[in-house]
Parts: structure tokens; sequence; C-alpha cells
């Protein structure tokens, strides 16, 4: 179980640009659940480039696109999905 930890540090200090050497100190419970909110934040963020290039986001707009998604889901209960048409009007304004 030891080496499986270490390895998870590695891989923090390696590709979290928020890493804390504080972090090391965690449980190997707390290190997989950031682990997962790390890979889930991913996931929205390869969720919203593919929406952007579906929906023709000017690439130099993509991080204003970006932003007013990421808004969006501030608004919506956790779990839930922004809808399409809600989705397609925000893409619109930054074609």
């Amino acid at each position: 179980m030891e080496m499986e930890r270490r390895t998870i540090i590695e891989f923090l200090k390696t590709s979290d640009s928020d890493y804390d050497p504080a972090m090391a100190s965690w449980s190997m419970m707390d290190l997989i659940d950031y682990m997962i909110d790390m890979m889930a934040e991913a996931e929205l963020d390869y969720s919203i480039l593919s929406t952007a290039f579906a929906s023709r986001v000017h690439p130099d707009r993509f991080d204003q696109f970006h932003d007013a998604v990421m808004n969006q889901y501030e608004t919506i209960r956790d779990g839930e999905e922004i809808p399409e048409p809600m989705l397609d009007r925000i893409a619109s304004q930054y074609r």
C-alpha cells in the first residue's frame, strides 16, 4: 500500500500545479478522493472543449466560453447537466 501511496504522490507532484507538499501526509483515501476530483475536472474541461469545437466557438474566445459555461454550472444543482439549448446560446456569443 505504501508503494501505491508514493506513486500517487509522485503523480500529483508532476501533474498538479496546485500540489502542496502537505498532501504527502494525507491519508490514502484523501489522496484517492483528490485524484477523483482532478479527473472529474479534466473530464469537464474536455467536455467543454468538445462542445466549443462542435459549436464552432472561435479559438481565441475559448477561455471566455469556458468561463461562461463554468458560471452556468454554478447556477444548477450538483450532478445536473446544462441543457443543450442553453449551451448553444452561450456558444453563439463566442463564435
